[in-house]
C-alpha cells in the first residue's frame, strides 16, 4: 500500500475516492477520523488515500490530471436557489430580536415575591419554623 494523495480533509478524500473508483483504482482513505480528535487546530496531512502497488501508476496519472485541470469561474453566475429573477427578489432581511427578555423578567419577579411571601409567612410565626422543637440540654448535676 502506497500514499497516493494527502488529502486536505475527509470530503476531498471521498471525493477523490468515487473518482478514483470510476477510473477503476481502489482506494482506501487512512486518517479520516483523526480530524475529529483534533480539535480547533488546523490538521494537516491527516487524510491520505492510499492505494494498492499495482494501481499506484493509474491513481497518480488521475490524480495529475485532476490537480492540473482549471477551476472554472463564473463570476456572472447568480448562485442563489431561487427561480424568480434577480430584479424581483425580496433581499433576506435579519429576523427581529426575540422578545424572550421579558419573559424571564417575569419568571424573576415571581420567584422574588414567593420569597418574600415565605419569608414574611416565617416571621409571622415566630421565627424558623424548626426553632419550636429545640431542647437544650443541661448538664445534670452530680
Amino acid at each position: 500500500m502506497r500514499t497516493l494523495y494527502e488529502a486536505a480533509n475527509g470530503v476531498e478524500a471521498h471525493l477523490l475516492r468515487d473518482l478514483l473508483a470510476q477510473e477503476g483504482v481502489a482506494v482506501r482513505i487512512h486518517g479520516e477520523f483523526l480530524q475529529g480528535g483534533v480539535g480547533e487546530l488546523p490538521a494537516a496531512g491527516l487524510v491520505r488515500l492510499v492505494v494498492d502497488d499495482a494501481d499506484y501508476a493509474a491513481g497518480r496519472a488521475f490524480i495529475e490530471r485532476w490537480e492540473a485541470a482549471p477551476v472554472p469561474d463564473f463570476p456572472d453566475a447568480d448562485m442563489s436557489l431561487s427561480d424568480e429573477p434577480a430584479d424581483r427578489r425580496v433581499a433576506h432581511r435579519p429576523a427581529p430580536p426575540a422578545e424572550g427578555g421579558r419573559g424571564i423578567w417575569i419568571v424573576v419577579f415571581v420567584l422574588a415575591a414567593a420569597c418574600w411571601f415565605y419569608a414574611r409567612a416565617v416571621e409571622a410565626s415566630g421565627g424558623a419554623p424548626s426553632a419550636q422543637h429545640v431542647v437544650a440540654a443541661a448538664p445534670s448535676p452530680g
